[in-house]
């Protein structure tokens, strides 16, 4: 890291990516800046690290996950002479402020080493070497010593002043006057003045507070440049242009910063220490809250206020953000099911440069709970075209979840996985008029207790709806917690638009006019953590919402109740036993009782077995196979002969079916192999009650801007238009490939 000079301390953090319960910290080593640390493996399923840094008041940084035994050259040839500086920062809580300060040396002896900075390296073999490092403001003395092979060695001391106040500025006036010479009958003329003002500044003063302003009037009469400063562009549809279409090749591989984003005329930005207040586009973020999440991006006012102490996970002891806004935009949700593609369609075009957030869900296929949520990231996970409204994902996205389950009804998996689209967009036609204002704050009043209350009121003609919720969060570790919620909403929300093809076509589902109010309470515990000798994990949730409710991922007509527990426990080194229930209600006769037993056995090294016994009983008058009990015996045997190859076998018979409930008897055989560092392919086939499946994927991924791919999915239960073709349409194909 380029930054020792504001940490205090760091730590090397082993994970169990896969462990049971979520993903585990296993050790967590200490690890000085810059510094090495050697350690023993720990024992895990998908075992990764963190990197985290800390500062005086235990505000951190930490890096995304790294797989363990997975090559980290990020594409370099040369790792001893290439530059190795990546930012991997996942989060970022540590304000540093100051200059970067670089020592270039050259023509030295091979062997020779450089010590300064606080750190060590070696010359290359053409006898250069180069450090870097960010120092905070103030008279500063580097000392740069060179050691030769021969263990003589030279010292030089420069003195270096980072200055505390700082300031870039650049203004543009453009004015013109004149006269017109035929101007009426008289033979007079008109005179005119117009003219445009802009400017842009940015700088950190002496006491540490960082302005960003950038202003532009526009082209209008002298009298009227300022009047209509703060009004929005109509003509801002030229920055969501494509370079792409245009520019097919570069000669570079520069990026665009907007680093004043603003659909007026005027951007301001006062920040200190991770408070700030600006006026511009923004996007309303409500961390810690799950019923009222808001990801709307808009124009107007906004003020985030921290303390500068937090606790052990490093958030704020005491946090406010506020916003206030007039949009002359529309909210748009797009829910679009996986196809095992990479591009997607979005309902809308003309979408506003930046305001997009996009999440890849897990989701129960019978209740739509939301199982897990994944954030993607703009140039790592995914591109965007703007004006069109096409998504490119870096990598295909399948369209189940939990494939390869012992127990499933479908053998590609009986959750879905959606990408969920949440942006903004302008309507050709018709204003908007109203205003969107929300608040947030939220208390850590001890280390592991939070506490937080929202507030949020949207009037813009198309939604007419005041949310207000609290919630309470307790955290031992990201395995021990207990999280509750309480929020209301009085109106319709948004709705959003729902697609099984990509975005092909769309349904779109429409907000309940009314008033609900949604419970949401779920808890985890590792029983290690709990009691000493305790092993496992268990867990709970309990979910209710009122019909009315209205929410990003829920619009309730009729009330709904969902709750259930799962444990996994560890009966020996080599057996695990998981206990699965769930509960779905929907008044006033749908309802769903799961549950699930699987024991799974590593009898040797490569050899294991897993079995499963399930019970499903569902009420659905509405189904034609919604009404029914059955039971069901699963077993597979899974061979795993090198770490380049894993088959299995497996088979699953139904037993006491009942009612319109479909038989659910499977056989077949599926394995993934690595052909070698880049290409792989895995796959299943099966045959059972509701006719063949299958799935196979064939695909290389070179590296972070290089893949391709080849698929194809066989779905016994897919439908089209409520048609059931049950595998009658021979399945699909897929092909995709991406390279930079």
């Amino acid at each position: 890291m380029n930054y020792p000079a504001f940490v205090t301390g760091g730590e090397l953090r082993i994970l169990d990516l896969d462990a049971p319960g979520g993903a585990r910290t296993l050790a967590v080593l200490p690890l000085a800046p810059n510094a090495e640390v050697t350690a023993t493996l720990p024992q895990g399923r998908t075992l990764a690290y963190v990197y985290r840094v800390m500062d005086r008041n235990r505000r951190f940084d930490e890096t995304r996950p790294v797989l363990l035994g997975t090559s980290q050259d990020r594409g370099l040839t040369d790792l001893a002479s290439e530059e190795q500086g990546t930012d991997e920062a996942a989060i970022r809580r540590i304000p540093v402020r100051g200059g970067a300060v670089t020592v270039f040396v050259q023509n030295l002896a091979p062997g020779s080493r450089v010590e300064t900075l606080g750190t060590v390296v070696t010359a290359d073999p053409s006898g250069k070497a180069v450090i870097q490092r960010v120092l905070p403001p103030g008279a500063q003395e580097i000392d740069v010593r060179v050691v030769r092979p021969d263990g003589s060695g030279q010292t030089i001391r420069r003195a270096v002043t980072i200055p505390k106040s700082e300031w870039f500025y650049v203004g543009v006036a453009d004015l013109a006057f004149g006269r017109s010479t035929n101007g009426g009958e008289d033979g007079g003329g008109n005179s005119y003045a117009t003219g445009r003002l802009s400017g842009y500044a940015k700088g950190t003063t002496a006491a540490g507070v960082t302005v960003t302003l950038q202003a532009d009037s526009g082209e209008d009469d002298i009298d009227d440049l300022f009047s209509n400063i703060l009004n929005k562009d109509p003509v801002s549809i030229l920055d969501r242009l494509d370079p792409d279409l245009s520019f097919p090749t570069y000669g570079d591989d520069s990026t665009l910063v907007i680093d004043a984003p603003t659909s007026g005329g005027f951007y301001l930005k006062v920040e200190k220490d991770g408070n700030f207040g600006l006026w511009g586009d923004f996007k309303s973020v409500t961390p810690g809250t799950d019923l009222l999440r808001n990801e709307r991006t808009l124009y107007g006012a906004q003020t985030v206020l921290q303390t500068a102490g937090v606790n052990e996970d490093g958030a704020p002891r005491l946090r406010f953000e506020g916003y206030a806004a007039q949009p002359d935009q529309l909210p748009q949700r797009d829910v679009l099911r996986g196809t095992g593609g990479s591009v997607y369609f979005l309902s809308r075009q003309d979408i506003l440069l930046g305001s997009e957030t996009l999440t890849v869900e897990l989701r129960d296929a019978d209740t739509q709970r939301v199982i897990s949520r994944t954030a993607l990231v703009q140039g790592e996970d995914y591109d965007i075209n703007y004006t069109q409204g096409v998504v490119t994902l870096y990598s295909p996205l399948s369209g189940y979840g939990s494939g390869g389950a012992l127990l499933s009804s479908n053998p590609n998996g009986d959750d879905t996985l959606n990408l969920i689209a949440q942006y903004e967009w302008r309507p050709v036609l018709g204003d908007i008029d109203g205003y969107a204002y929300g608040a947030r704050l939220t208390s850590g009043i001890a280390d592991n207790l939070q506490i937080g209350a929202t507030a949020q009121s949207d009037d813009t003609g198309t939604s007419d709806q005041t949310a207000y919720g609290v919630d309470l969060a307790w955290t031992k570790s990201d395995r021990t917690f207990l999280k509750a919620e309480v929020a209301r909403t009085d109106g319709p929300g948004f709705g959003y638009v729902t697609s099984v093809n990509g975005g092909l076509t769309g349904e779109e589902t429409a907000p309940p006019d009314g008033s609900g109010t949604a419970y949401s309470v779920s808890a985890r515990a590792a029983l290690d953590e709990i009691w000493p000798g305790g092993a496992g994990t268990v867990g709970a949730y309990f979910q209710s919402y009122g019909a009315g409710f209205s929410s990003l991922d829920r619009q309730v007509t009729t009330p709904e109740t969902l709750w259930g527990f799962s444990a996994e426990l560890p009966l020996s080194a080599a057996t695990a036993l998981t206990l699965i229930y769930d509960h779905y209600n929907q008044d006033p006769d749908v309802a769903q009782d799961r549950a699930q037993i699987l024991l799974e056995h590593q009898i040797t090294d490569l050899l294991a077995v897993e079995l499963g016994y399930g019970h499903i009983d569902s009420t659905d008058p509405a189904s034609t196979d919604g009404t029914g009990t059955r039971d069901d015996l699963a077993a597979r045997l899974i061979l795993t002969p090198s770490e380049m190859v894993e088959w299995y076998v497996f088979g699953q018979g139904s037993l006491n079916v009942t009612g319109d409930v479909e038989n659910a008897d499977r056989a077949g055989i599926g394995g993934e192999v690595l052909l070698d560092g880049s290409w792989s392919i895995q796959g299943e086939v099966s045959d059972g009650a509701t006719g063949p499946g299958g799935r196979v994927l064939f695909g290389q991924d070179k590296d972070e801007e290089s893949n391709v791919y080849f698929g194809y999915t066989l779905d016994p239960d897919r439908t089209v238009d409520d048609v059931v073709l049950t595998g009658r349409d021979r399945g699909q194909f897929v092909a995709g490939g991406r390279r930079r």
